[in-house]
């Protein structure tokens, strides 16, 4: 028996050597093999070992779970099994190799079975959702947990592999060792659409807070409740829960509420008192953000509606919003002896409480993020009142949950942090972006550094809007998508060249170290700066100093940074995207080009000047005209590649502001066309 047979994991995961002469061929895996099948889960498990892999005839193999089960429980069998036949057109109905799939009991067995390592999930955080999967002698593979939806998470996993391996004629089934929890507990998107969530969810993201109007008549409230254009998505809770997600709804910023409809003319006692509850720069620009005289007993009572409605619709969470801006205070005396956003929580408290009365099994969550109208005259404030934070912490019932972006850290940074090591529900709701780029590593160690060495229990990303719709919002964000969801779940597991591996076998590309490579080039220090070279932050870069004040240095930092190694590189980048045949790869690596081309003709005029060191060589024999002709051409090359690139991401109302993020370089181009002494360039000294 090969020695990978042996001791794995924290516990005895032995495959036992009668497996060899089970029914099927039991193929050992070397280490790229196992290599190839560890690429093709994401996230990647906690635990993970794959020593071998059993080749089957499909209707040799059955799948069942426990007699009598319903729910989530029910469906994570019925996925497999369906799967299973849709790959090779049978019912998975065979004696020779079972796969079973359920809740274990107190005793942690699975229908008499004894589940290895199924006791350690008792053990690990977010014990709810860890499951293992397991070989269990020489004929059964077992996916198991305490609860539905760890068991929903196990079928996951499997699935991956299964969608891969499962065919007509044939079966491979990953003979792996399995345990498996997340970091956080709460992994989740605010304002996404709910189309995305069974994507997302076969990730295991699992919150997705869902923003919701009203409009007040008299002593009515009426609700937008739409959630989505696609019918069924209307409630969106319990469909939510067939894929172990929870929906969260909420009316937003308490100091928005003013621009509900009808809410002013019927709740004119509910506005904040005094200039003091203004957002002066809101007002100054004609807007009317102001907080609520949050003592008021009708702010709790429409809190209270709200979360009934929702209730009554299957919402297990209701989130309120307190005020975005955060210096925020009414000037009646009842919130001026409570403090705003002190009073803002206890009608939130107050609302919940009187929701409860109805349905008892309602939980409530808190949010505070900084944000609102700025402007020269008024800046955004820096943070919420410090003292009213602590005391908002210190009056939370234990199961009540702190959601927080912006604003929120005090002065130190840390204000909450000593609260969640104590025990405090807190989850952030600013640690990582969506956006365009190839990257990931930022969002492993933002979540190292900003979550998981806090203890919250928690992080969320905000979702843009405006796109033309869900299938090209994912195609640009796709890849920092699939890297939320890595890292959210397991921090530690993938290095960023190993994600981009992982994501590209999930994506279907042919070649995944190919891929990894590109992303490599991307995210080079040319790949840096070519992202920098757009719209506003264009000024920080060496185009915003250029012509006036340029050197060599600014972008040729020696080594494998030169203009030619860079050319070469994207040229490289070019012809692998074409080679993967992916449309979006291919016009990245054609801005890389062009930008690169952008760098060396720079390069180029500014040696032709004088102004680089001495040991810096001619470059070509160019005059200075031709050299500023090629600087124009290449900034036209560079601005036609960014705009096809932006064009085709599909981003709807965002598109033009995108596609003025050339009007610098267009500036740029017309002082590279004047004439020499006209420009007022001046090239200093490297």
């Amino acid at each position: 028996m090969k020695k990978r047979f042996k001791q794995a994991l924290k516990g005895e995961i032995i495959i036992p050597p009668e497996v060899l002469v089970a029914q099927g061929k039991v193929v050992v895996l070397n280490d790229e093999e196992e290599a190839r099948w560890r690429r093709e889960v994401l996230p990647l498990p906690k635990e993970l070992v794959i020593p071998a892999v059993r080749k089957l005839d499909p209707g040799t193999i059955g799948i069942r779970g426990r007699h009598g089960t319903n729910g989530l429980e029910q469906l994570s069998v019925s996925n497999i099994a369906e799967l299973f036949m849709q790959k090779t057109g049978i019912a998975p109905q065979g004696q020779g190799f079972e796969i079973l799939i359920g809740i274990m009991d107190d005793n942690g067995k699975l229908e008499g079975v004894d589940v290895p390592q199924g006791a350690r999930l008792k053990e690990v955080p977010n014990s709810d959702q860890a499951y293992v999967i397991q070989p269990v002698g020489e004929k059964q593979l077992v996916v198991a947990a305490l609860a539905d939806r760890g068991l929903y998470y196990g079928t996951l996993t499997l699935r991956q592999w299964l969608e891969r391996h499962l065919k007509e004629k044939s079966a491979e089934i990953p003979l792996a060792s399995v345990v498996d929890w997340p970091d956080l507990e709460e992994r989740g998107y605010w304002h996404m659409h709910v189309e995305h969530i069974p994507w997302l969810a076969h990730m295991k993201m699992n919150r997705f807070y869902l923003y919701e109007s009203f409009s007040v008549a008299g002593n009515e409230i009426s609700f937008d409740s739409r959630s989505s254009t696609q019918p069924e998505w209307s409630p969106p809770f319990r469909k939510a829960r067939r894929y172990a997600a929870e929906v969260v709804r909420g009316p937003g910023h308490l100091d928005y509420f003013e621009r509900r409809t009808g809410y002013a003319e019927a709740c004119p006692h509910l506005i904040g008192k005094g200039e003091s509850a203004w957002n002066p720069a809101s007002f100054e620009a004609g807007g009317n953000q102001r907080g609520p005289c949050a003592t008021q007993p009708g702010v709790a009572k429409i809190l209270a509606m709200n979360m009934a409605y929702h209730a009554a619709q299957g919402a297990a969470e209701e989130m309120v919003w307190m005020s975005e801006y955060p210096a925020l205070q009414c000037k009646c005396d009842n919130c001026m002896n409570t403090g705003q956003y002190i009073a803002e929580v206890q009608a939130a408290l107050t609302a919940w409480k009187e929701a409860r009365q109805s349905y008892p099994d309602l939980k409530l969550s808190v949010f505070f993020g900084r944000g609102g109208q700025a402007s020269a005259k008024y800046p955004l404030p820096e943070r919420y009142p410090d003292h009213q934070i602590v005391k908002v912490m210190e009056m939370l019932p234990p199961d009540v949950t702190m959601r927080i972006s912006m604003g929120c850290d005090g002065k130190d940074g840390a204000l909450l942090a000593k609260f969640a090591s104590q025990g405090k529900r807190i989850s952030r709701m600013d640690v990582s972006y969506l956006g365009d780029r190839f990257q990931s590593e930022d969002i492993r160690l933002d979540l190292e550094r900003r979550v998981l060495a806090n203890k919250y229990i928690g992080a969320w990303t905000f979702t843009p809007g405006g796109f033309v719709g869900p299938e090209s919002f994912r195609k640009t964000y796709n890849y920092r998508m699939c890297a939320i969801a890595e890292y959210e779940w397991n921090s530690k597991g993938r290095t960023a060249a190993e994600f981009a591996e992982a994501w590209a076998v999930r994506q279907g590309y042919a070649d995944p170290v190919l891929f990894r490579n590109w992303v490599t080039t991307l995210n080079s220090p040319v790949g840096q700066r070519m992202y920098k070279a757009w719209g506003p932050s264009l000024k920080n870069t060496w185009l915003g100093r250029m012509p006036k004040e340029m050197a060599v240095g600014d972008f040729a930092s020696g080594g494998q940074d030169t203009p030619q190694k860079n050319m070469d590189a994207a040229k490289g980048a070019l012809d692998s995207a074409e080679i993967l045949g992916d449309q979006r790869l291919i016009l990245v690596s054609r801005t890389l080009l062009a930008y690169c081309e952008l760098e060396a003709s720079a390069y180029d005029w500014i040696v032709s000047q004088d102004a680089g060191p001495a040991d810096v060589p001619p470059q070509n024999s160019l005059s200075d005209s031709q050299l500023r002709k090629r600087i124009v051409a290449a900034l036209q090359e560079y601005i036609a590649a960014r705009q096809a690139e932006i064009k085709d991401q599909g981003i709807g109302v965002h598109e033009k502001t995108a596609m003025e993020g050339s009007y610098p370089l267009e500036k740029l181009m017309e002082l590279f066309r004047s004439e020499p002494g006209k420009s007022g360039m001046h090239i200093k000294d490297n």
